[in-house]
């Protein structure tokens, strides 16, 4: 009798660039699941850029630049004290909940505090 529990299978639908994120120890990882089980994943890269995809958008990864991040953050943080739609390019194509977009700031929040002192 095995007692280990059961890994989630929506963790084996995940695309090779999670898997592979969720393997190395290199760069900072976020993980969200919100009420529905829906699962996100983002990732802070070397050079500051954040990469976020989730089971919502097919796992369609979407990139924001180092350079890019303080635009988006604003534009999440407008959006959540509006409660209207987000105005970022993320947000333009991506309709997300108020629990994704307080975990996507969260992840902004991050970034904007490891960018490049060359991207200050």
């Amino acid at each position: 009798m095995n007692s280990s529990p059961e890994k989630p299978t929506q963790q084996h639908s995940a695309p090779a660039w999670v898997r592979s994120a969720l393997e190395r120890a290199t760069e900072l990882r976020f993980l969200f699941q919100n009420a529905h089980g829906e699962s996100w994943c983002a990732e802070i890269g070397r050079a500051g850029q954040v990469t976020v995809s989730g089971q919502d958008v097919d796992w369609t990864p979407v990139t924001v630049t180092a350079r890019d991040v303080p635009t988006e953050l604003e534009a999440q943080r407008a959006a959540a004290l509006l409660g209207g739609a987000p105005l970022a390019p993320l947000a333009g194509r991506w309709i997300i909940g108020e629990p994704e977009r307080a975990w996507w700031v969260s992840v902004l929040l991050v970034a904007v505090r490891m960018r490049p002192r060359s991207l200050e």
